[in-house]
Order: structure tokens, then sequence, then C-alpha cells
């Protein structure tokens, strides 16, 4: 880089690398060159600069010269800057294929993006836009994206960014919603419809789901609330329901949250999950780094009625736990659903009701030497 140490301060910068990598979805080796440049004038508040970066695929040896496979990775940025001015972007675009993130970050996914994005200045202000198309999509525990594509407004005026509207489409549904950032806080408002969990995540349950989230940043943390529901499926009306083997069987029916996250705590002060006949309610707290967990949880099953009051941590924890059985054998056919349950209960015929209280006291600490536990259980037949 250079730089004029007098007006009109005349500035070049470079800068450049080599990325190598592979085509997606095949073995095919590619090396992508990375290039940026930023030249003009600093000096009085005339000064303009133009900026031009790049991503190009290099020849191997023996390639055709500037002749590819339409998925090598590209991409195109310009843009016109006004430092000094109260409007300092003129213009800004930018153009982009094959895209892989996983290249250019290794913790991010692989993708296959094209599309497109522009800002233009209004007024004092700054309006963007952002249209792109993924053609690997995929789970996203395993290591791809699931977006099909993606279309964004969004304007920037008086330091208060604003995201008119986004559309995205995948995990066999879509998302709509819109939000704002002003003085370091943001909120947004997204709505769901027939997405997949399990396209986005494949521990998840498949039945798609449809609703609406909002999130909130404040001092205290990011409040959030989520109301979800799933449509009936037609396809398994009259049918045996599957085995609840994992989550991914557990069919969601709906689901309600309200809460804050507050690094490193999650505070749900209102929980509300039917799925399968089973219906889960209460509030409840979980500290990431010391794994203190304090709640107050209703489940209820068919034949069976579980609560559960209290915390627990490392060095103290005090609560107290129930479940009442009326009906032993509608209860043990609902867990044998579950696999886990269904070998533990394997060869069991049940029947008749029971009831169990148990009560705590202390930690977990020293392989639980201070916990101290209480319980009882009656069973007349």
């Amino acid at each position: 880089g250079q730089v004029q140490a007098v007006a009109p301060m005349a500035l070049a910068l470079h800068a450049e690398g080599l990325v190598p990598t592979t085509l997606p979805s095949s073995q095919h080796a590619l090396s992508v060159a990375a290039t940026a440049q930023l030249s003009g004038q600093l000096a009085g508040p005339d000064a303009a600069l133009a900026l031009q970066a790049s991503l190009n695929p290099v020849p191997t040896a023996g390639a055709t010269p500037n002749k590819f496979p339409p998925q090598a990775m590209h991409a195109e940025v310009s843009a016109r800057l006004a430092p000094w001015q109260a409007q300092p972007i003129v213009r800004a675009q930018a153009q982009w294929q094959g895209l892989n993130l996983a290249v250019l970050w290794p913790q991010a996914p692989q993708t296959q993006l094209s599309g497109e994005a522009s800002v233009t200045p209004h007024g004092k202000a700054w309006r963007g836009q952002v249209k792109l198309r993924n053609a690997l999509p995929g789970p996203w525990n395993q290591l791809r994206l699931p977006l099909d594509s993606l279309q964004a407004d969004m304007s920037y005026d008086h330091a208060q960014w604003a995201l008119q509207s986004v559309r995205a489409m995948g995990a066999g549904g879509s998302l709509m919603g819109s939000g704002k950032f002003e003085s370091g806080q943001w909120q947004g408002v997204a709505s769901l419809h027939q997405v997949k969990p399990g396209a986005i995540d494949t521990r998840l349950a498949s039945s798609p789901v449809s609703g609406k989230l909002q999130a909130t940043q404040s001092p205290s943390g990011i409040a959030f609330e989520a109301q979800l529901a799933s449509a009936p499926d037609q396809a398994q009306a009259g049918r045996s329901r599957p085995a609840l083997t994992s989550l991914s069987t557990l069919r969601l029916q709906s689901l309600q949250a309200k809460g804050v996250w507050a690094r490193p705590q999650l505070t749900l002060s209102a929980l509300s999950i039917d799925a399968q006949d089973a219906h889960l309610e209460g509030s409840l707290a979980y500290h990431l780094n010391t794994q203190a967990v304090q709640g107050k949880l209703a489940l209820n099953l068919p034949g069976m009625q579980g609560s559960l009051d209290g915390h627990l941590a490392s060095q103290d924890g005090q609560g107290a736990l129930g479940i009442k059985v009326t009906d032993a054998n509608l209860a043990s056919q609902w867990l044998k659903r579950w696999s886990p349950m269904a070998d533990a209960l394997q060869g069991l015929g049940l029947s008749g009701a029971a009831l169990f209280d148990g009560r705590w006291q202390g930690g977990w600490q020293q392989q639980g030497r201070s916990l101290q536990i209480t319980a009882s259980l009656r069973a007349p037949q």
C-alpha cells in the first residue's frame, strides 16, 4: 500500500491471496485467487475512493484458459465511496456464483451460492437488496445450509438499520420476517410456514410446523417468544403411530415458549409442549457454565402424571419430584413406544395404580456425597 503524505493524499492499496479448494459435490481440485484494490484520494471534502474485489478460479496445468465448470467459485464486488460526506456510499454492488462459505471460513457450512447484492444512496440513507440461491442445501448437523433461496430488502438511516422484508425458502417451507437495529439493540419477527425441523437438523422430527417467532435484544439479554404448531398429518390418519425411537419420530403438535437468553443462562419463563398425546408445561432455567438447573414442570402422559419443582447445582439443591400412575397398563404402552423404555418394559404386563414421592437436598459435588434423597412408593394395586 501507498499513501501520499500531502494533498491530494493519493491512496493505493492492493491485497491478494490464493485459496485451494474443490468443486462442490466433486473431487475436482480448484484454486481461487482473491484480490482487492482500494484507490483514490483522501484529502478534502470531495475525496473519493474506488473499491474492487474479486474471487476467480485459477487455471490448472493443462486446462483450457477461461474454461471452468459453471459451479466454479466466482465473485465480484465494486463500490464508490465518499469517506467525508454524510452519505459515504455513492454506490456498491456484488455478484457471485459457486460460493462455498466453508472454503473462506472453515467453521461455515458447505454451500454453493449464487446471487447479487446492491447498496444505493437515498438522501442521507442507504437502501440495500440481497438475492441469493443455494444449489447445495442440506441439514445444519451435516455441515450444510438448510436454505434454498433468500431475498431481503434493508435500509440504514440515522444510525438505524431496518430490515423491511426477508423471504427465505428452505427446509421444505418458507420464512418471512422483518426487523430493525437501533442504538445497539435489535428486534425482529418471523413467520414460518410448513418448515420441517428434520430438514434443519436430522435429529429432529420431520413433520412440518408453522408459527411465529419474535426476539428483542435488551440490556438484560435477548427476550424471545415462539408459537409453533404442526398441521394434522393426513397421510398418518387411520394408521398406527410410529415407535418413539428418537426425537426424529416424536411428532410435535404445538410449542409455546417465552424466555430470555443472557449468556451463559437460558431462562424459560413459560413453556408448553404438546407432542404425541403428551403435555409438558412449566418454567425452566439452565446455566451453561455451572450446569445448574431450576424449574417447575408438570408432565401428563396417558395413564400417568408427573411434577418437578426445585433446583440442583454443584454445591446445593432442593426440590421435590412426584409421579402418579393412574393406569399402569396405559402408561406402559405409551412408554414402550419410546425405544429406550421398550427394552426395559419388554415382557412386563403392568396394571393398577401407584404413587411416588421424592425429595432431594444438596448438590452433586464430590460424587453426590452431600446429596440426600428421601423417597416413598405406594402401590396398593
